[in-house]
């Protein structure tokens, strides 16, 4: 019986090394490892680690890396020793480097093998933790500050992205990450031969999980150096992947890329999380890539997968127009429970707008040495509040709305930025689109929504904002409609709203449209 005391991520990855030692473990452009090559190269850093650190365990440890093919021997060789994984983003500046690695307490950092350029700049600034190049033994040595013991059980501190305020640190149990992975074989479908393609960043849990997700059921992690859509299509036609991650601001790409060209009959699923697909998109990926769609939703505090739409589902929506269906995040992952809150934290029925909470065994116990916001998101019995407001259909299916911390008060009515944005992608050539509020004089708030036009296509501001007056109560339409090249997202493409506030607030309108 797996229990939180039981649940070990390693132990899953020394089973994969006993049923398949010669499948490949880890893969990208610069080669390939098996199995039990990725087991001597974990077992070797968690001797180093053992050795540096001196007896106990469960301290954190900061990684700092982003598509680096070592990323999974770092991370399960960290475990391995007993301590706990800090993913730290190289995109990030050398100061806010230093913010999360002395927020998580970490003593020590190891800088990946792909930014090991930067490490003199990044231990300079990060000056709390003894930092160490991934290859080098620094023996024993000694260490800045006092020594954190971490949670039992903790594997992760995965820091949130910001999309609306200073990152958090998410604790992430082993019995988090082991259930994620058993939770993805069945929505994923890949229990059996299983080779994931992953363009997306390793530092942020979107891209992580898929170490796991891989470990957990044996199979292969083809990891690339990032998104580029005719790169991507070879590594699936190389390595025969079976399943294949991205996020929604990849998929325009991947869609005005000549895939015909390409042998992607070995792909059998196409997941797209933190936003619902357009219509256009999902139709043009079920009949271009010939494979299954899957829409998923969730947070770092839900282990990430907490409701999928699935390849049946997509397939239907299609077929029978049905945009409420395909505008959903669908329903709840099998063992995770799913509600609609009201302000009072009461269970609303179908149809009622509230805040969406989830409960399992892949929901984190809450922030790191951060009792106020814990408090704040993870109730005593076990609920998260997630701060996104949703709306639950007859056939629990939820329909996303937006977080709440996004809502626009204009005039005194509420908007939130879903409502809008579900009919903006109606609008012919419009590729992706942003809802948000700026102050108002008149309004107190007003709605605004930001555009980007699709592959080879033009935008006028004033026929978006005349289509919507079609299809949205009046008080919804965006006063004004801003055109752009791109819209402002994090590393694992959630839009900053507070971002778009910033830019067209402050006396950006003129000329905007």
């Amino acid at each position: 019986m797996l229990t939180a005391a039981s649940a070990d991520v390693v132990a899953f990855l020394r089973r994969s090394v006993r049923v398949a030692p010669r499948s490949i473990a880890v893969a990208s452009p610069s080669g390939a490892i098996d199995y039990s090559q990725l087991m001597a190269r974990v077992d070797a850093l968690a001797a180093l680690l053992r050795n540096m650190l001196g007896p106990g365990g469960r301290e954190p440890i900061a990684v700092v890396a982003e598509h680096d093919p070592a990323v999974p021997e770092l991370y399960l060789g960290i475990m391995a020793a007993g301590h706990a994984v800090v993913p730290v983003s190289t995109r990030l500046p050398d100061e806010a480097i230093a913010r999360i690695v002395s927020r998580s307490g970490a003593r020590v950092g190891i800088v990946s093998p792909e930014v090991a350029d930067r490490m003199k700049g990044i231990a300079a600034t990060a000056h709390t933790a003894r930092w160490i190049a991934y290859g080098n033994d620094p023996g024993r040595v000694s260490l800045p500050g006092s020594r954190m013991e971490l949670p039992a059980g903790t594997a992760m501190v995965c820091f949130t992205s910001g999309t609306t305020g200073e990152p958090k640190g998410v604790i992430l149990t082993h019995l988090n990450l082991v259930v994620h992975g058993m939770t993805a074989a069945i929505v994923y479908r890949n229990m059996g031969r299983n080779v994931n393609v992953n363009p997306m960043p390793l530092a942020h849990f979107a891209g992580a999980s898929r170490v796991f997700i891989s470990v957990v059921n044996a199979g292969a992690h083809v990891i690339l150096p990032g998104f580029d859509p005719t790169s991507l299509c070879d590594a699936i036609a190389k390595w025969k992947g079976t399943h294949l991650v991205v996020g929604p601001t990849m998929v325009g790409d991947l869609l005005a890329t000549e895939l015909e060209r390409f042998d992607l009959s070995s792909l059998e699923i196409l997941v797209c999380g933190t936003a619902p697909l357009p219509m256009p998109h999902a139709r043009q990926l079920v009949e271009r890539m010939h494979c299954g769609i899957i829409n998923g939703y969730g947070l770092t505090e839900s282990s990430a997968l907490a409701t999928s739409l699935g390849p049946e589902a997509h397939v239907r929506a299609i077929a029978e127009g049905d945009e409420e269906m395909l505008g959903s995040i669908g329903q709840a992952a099998p063992g995770v429970e799913m509600c609609i809150f009201d302000e009072n934290n009461r269970p609303l029925g179908v149809g009622e707008v509230g805040q969406i909470a989830l409960r399992g065994l892949k929901v984190s116990q809450g922030y790191l040495n951060n009792p106020v916001e814990t408090a704040k998101k993870f109730m005593s019995d076990g609920w998260l509040l997630t701060g996104d407001q949703g709306r639950l259909l007859a056939d629990d299916n939820v329909v996303i709305l937006g977080r709440l911390d996004d809502m626009i008060i204009s005039g005194g009515l509420n908007v939130q930025p879903g409502e809008v944005e579900i009919e903006a992608v109606q609008f012919p050539g419009l590729g992706q689109c942003a809802a948000f509020g700026v102050p108002s004089e008149r309004w107190g708030r007003e709605v605004r929504l930001a555009v980007v036009p699709a592959s080879g296509a033009t935008l006028d501001a004033e026929s978006v904002r005349q289509f919507l007056r079609t299809r949205l109560d009046p008080y919804k339409v965006p006063k004004q409609v801003h055109v752009m090249d791109q819209l402002p997202r994090t590393p694992v493409g959630k839009v900053q709203r507070f971002r778009l506030a910033e830019q067209w607030g402050k006396g950006g309108a003129k000329g905007s449209g």
